[in-house]
């Protein structure tokens, strides 16, 4: 999305747009996590031979994956101010450009 239609779609869909890539990127993170935590507890069961089953072995994902999701959701909202100072900054440019053109 460029800056200019970031812009003229106004603050509110430029928020959703950061919380989205917010969500995204705690999903992401969840996952590379929770699989690291997998598969750690895989070689671990492997090597020491702690026969613990399988599905177990996969709850860390699980886990790990729906409290970064959980967190990113709870802190959300929390850069809602730097956004918004952000957007103003930088949109305003666009106004004033907008105003001397016309």
């Amino acid at each position: 999305m460029s800056v200019r239609s970031a812009c003229s779609k106004g603050f509110r869909s430029y928020l959703a747009e950061q919380h989205k890539t917010n969500i995204n990127l705690s999903v992401s993170k969840g996952m590379i996590a929770g699989g690291l935590a997998s598969g750690l507890l895989f070689a671990i069961n492997r090597f020491a031979k702690l026969d613990i089953e399988w599905y177990y072995q996969l709850a860390p994902f699980g886990l790990v994956t729906a409290a970064s999701v959980g967190h990113g959701a709870i802190t959300a909202n929390s850069g809602d101010l730097e956004h918004k100072e952000a957007f103003d900054a930088i949109c305003s440019k666009y106004e004033e450009k907008d105003e001397d053109g016309e």
